[in-house]
């Protein structure tokens, strides 16, 4: 599972793989830390990489932080996807200006799913936990087609297994799912410790 998500990295950062990854099991299996531990090598190598990022990294530093944090220029977006949903629906009104001050100090831009559909590589976390009503449904809908046409990366991390995804979203959500990622199933019961 290490040596796929490594490679995975490696192939979306050169171009050479636009699909994803769809990382499921039980709780407290590692999912969350394999896409994180994605994230972190795909910051690392944009900023390695990439001049532009880097200055401006920089500038932010040596400027005392104008910006809320250098995750606001990262190329890559990791959202709890339940915790994602709420400020797109409190993004509808605009006398509520919703930010994630508790998630690392970022603002993110008032149009939250544009930003899900464009930002190169998009991380939603514990797929499946939020409440699928209609409107949650279409939203990830969006943010999902876009990505699939566009063929820019995504990862998703869930307790819910290829079968159940169907059962829980409608078809249209299913199939680009299928279509777009592939599955690793990580086995075996929580790592995490129990008092």
């Amino acid at each position: 599972m290490v040596e796929a998500a490594k490679k995975y990295v490696q192939a979306v950062f050169t171009g050479s793989e636009e699909s994803g990854l769809y990382f499921c099991g039980k709780a407290g299996t590692g999912k969350t830390f394999l896409a994180a531990a994605i994230a972190n090598y795909h910051i690392a190598s944009y900023l390695i990489m990439n001049s532009r990022y880097r200055e401006c990294l920089f500038k932010s530093y040596a400027e005392g932080y104008p910006h809320p944090s250098p995750a606001v220029i990262s190329p890559v977006r990791f959202f709890n996807t339940a915790d994602l949903l709420e400020p797109i629906r409190a993004s509808y009104n605009v006398n509520n200006s919703v930010t994630f001050e508790n998630m690392l100090d970022v603002d993110i831009p008032e149009d939250w799913v544009k930003e899900c559909q464009k930002v190169h590589l998009l991380i939603l976390d514990d797929f499946g936990s939020e409440k699928p009503t209609a409107w949650a449904q279409e939203k990830l809908f969006s943010i999902i087609e876009h990505r699939y046409v566009h063929r820019r990366p995504l990862i998703i991390t869930s307790n819910l297994f290829p079968q159940e995804i169907e059962q829980t979203y409608d078809e249209r959500i299913a199939d680009r799912i299928r279509a777009m990622c592939r599955v690793i199933i990580l086995p075996g019961d929580s790592l995490r410790p129990t008092a």
